[in-house]
């Protein structure tokens, strides 16, 4: 009896550690004080391929993580690391000997992923201030070891990339639905499009920067077979209105972001199919995004990150601002 006890201790144990979460911030969650304690408690590796880390208690943690004998490794973007602002990373990376690889310029290395211990966390959100405390960001944070283990072998291969060494991508486990741009572009866009020509009720997409014809046609043609389709985009982004108009025509419903004086912008790149599956990642759904900057982008269908993707999105929606008449479906 008592073994059978433990026996169902275990399972449940190991499922709840296997099991994936969705951070949203910053209303939500605190995704700094969610990251600094990560790399607080991390207790052998702390690998992160990130496109801004300018935020100064990551950099510390990441400093302490290093001196208590972590393996603090980053990948960062060469355009980003040389700004001026990036002089107090410099210092703190350079007086801490942790090793940094730099990547990017033109395309850029978009990536917002890191690997602590056997925890992985990819999303949208940039280490810096805005990005972690006031920028509209969705996070997914996963244990599952399958999951832990392709993004790890893709962030060793991005380190000999970037010092010079052409390594070709793995090829991965199908199970683990997560895309390495620019390697697996050409198999995201048809995993992506299948996936959209496969809804059959509602599709929503929370996106910081759209302009693929690809997509927005993919869109219209689920609009025009009659699935409700809503795009919510942040208003720095919207600098064409025939976009709108386009949107408008085929059946789509637009929405802007509505910000609150000294809010932060909407950075998410989510999208929601049918209530069954969520994407979501560092990729725009741009030309640039999809096709030539180093992103990862994946798919989720665990029922517990679907259903707080959907109360998000409908938070936001119901907030922000209609820019279409609604299309009754």
């Amino acid at each position: 009896m008592w073994y059978r006890f433990f026996v169902c201790i275990l399972f449940i144990f190991r499922f709840l550690l296997a099991a994936d979460s969705l951070l949203v911030g910053p209303e939500q969650e605190n995704l700094q004080a969610k990251v600094v304690s990560l790399i607080n408690n991390a207790r052998h590796r702390i690998w992160v391929a990130m496109y801004q880390l300018t935020a100064a208690p990551c950099v510390y943690a990441l400093v302490n993580a290093q001196r208590r004998g972590v393996d603090v490794q980053l990948v960062l973007d060469r355009g980003m690391f040389l700004l001026p602002v990036y002089s107090f990373v410099r210092r703190h990376l350079h007086g801490a000997h942790i090793p940094h690889f730099w990547a990017g310029g033109k395309p850029l290395m978009h990536h917002k992923l890191a690997i602590i211990d056997n925890i992985i966390l990819v999303g949208s959100a940039n280490w810096t201030s805005r990005g972690l405390n006031k920028n509209h960001e969705c996070c997914l944070l996963s244990t599952n070891r399958g999951l832990v283990q392709v993004v790890a072998t893709y962030f060793k291969v991005l380190c000999r990339r970037t010092s010079g060494v052409a390594v070709a991508l793995p090829v991965f486990d199908t199970e683990h639905d997560i895309f390495f741009i620019p390697d697996q572009a050409a198999l995201l866009k048809k995993r992506l499009l299948g996936c959209i020509e496969s809804a059959q009720q509602s599709i929503a997409v929370s996106m910081y920067a759209f302009t693929s014809g690809w997509l927005l046609r993919a869109l219209c043609k689920a609009a025009a077979r009659g699935v409700r389709v809503r795009v919510l985009l942040d208003p720095s982004q919207l600098h064409d209105e025939r976009f709108i108009a386009q949107s408008k025509k085929h059946g789509i419903q637009c929405k802007i972001y509505h910000v609150l004086p000294g809010g932060g912008i909407l950075h998410d790149k989510m999208l929601l199919i049918d209530k069954a599956e969520t994407w979501l990642g560092s990729m725009n759904w741009t030309r640039a995004g999809t096709r030539y900057n180093a992103e990862s982008y994946m798919r989720v269908t665990q029922s517990a990150v679907v259903k707080k993707a959907e109360e998000v999105f409908e938070g936001l929606w119901n907030y922000s601002v209609s820019r279409t008449k609604v299309v009754a479906k």
